[in-house]
């Protein structure tokens, strides 16, 4: 571990300061912190340390700008700092939507194809984020950013993909469904009706899982 991998992992610290480390030894950008997650420093802040802090964004675009190959580089977990930003939903809207714009006008599908070690896809993080309370947002600004950017015949696969549990989206949101809304639900059906019709590797249905974990009003 570098001083700019605990740097990027602290709230407190400024831009300026993750600058300072980063323009004084550039190769700390490619190194990975053997003790936390095999991950960049990239994806330290991607993570939020251990809250949201102000100027994540400004402190994300320093150091995509100067190690722009970072962003698809994955972590110990097979995740980007994309799909970190997702998963523990500490980092702004305004932070998720500029990393995915990055990613979607560079020209290719690979965040349309991204999983983790999991076969999770960036729909499947989403909707099972550790902030329950950002979920739908964030399912909400992907699959517009997605829809606006690449057009709604790239986004339909997305919500038809299965995890290694032969899970979609819809079948990972009811699976934690104490903590996913009705409103959610629909938007990932608003996206792809026939979701309720796929069954996963052992043979539920959405409504099963819906019933099994009391999504009543689902």
């Amino acid at each position: 571990r570098v001083p700019l991998h605990c740097a990027t992992h602290q709230p407190a610290t400024s831009t300026e300061v993750i600058q300072i480390l980063m323009e004084s030894y550039p190769e700390a950008l490619r190194m990975r912190d053997k003790g936390d997650g095999d991950a960049l420093p990239i994806h330290l802040l991607a993570w939020g340390g251990h809250a949201l802090r102000s100027g994540m964004k400004q402190s994300f675009q320093v150091l995509y700008e100067a190690y722009p190959e970072s962003i698809h580089e994955v972590d110990g977990d097979g995740d980007t700092p994309l799909m970190g930003m997702v998963k523990y939903g500490r980092a702004s809207l305004d932070m998720i939507q500029y990393a995915l714009k990055v990613m979607l006008l560079e020209g290719n599908d690979e965040i349309l194809n991204m999983v983790d070690k999991k076969g999770n896809s960036i729909l499947h993080v989403a909707v099972n984020s550790f902030n329950a309370e950002m979920k739908e947002d964030m399912l909400n600004l992907i699959m517009d950013t997605i829809t606006s950017i690449k057009g709604s015949t790239k986004l339909k696969p997305l919500l038809q993909q299965t995890n290694d549990l032969g899970r979609t989206p819809l079948h990972t949101a009811l699976e934690h469904g104490y903590t996913s809304s009705r409103s959610l639900v629909k938007t990932i059906l608003k996206g792809y009706t026939d979701a309720t019709k796929i069954r996963d590797k052992v043979g539920y249905l959405p409504l099963h899982l819906a019933c099994q974990f009391g999504v009543v009003d689902v």
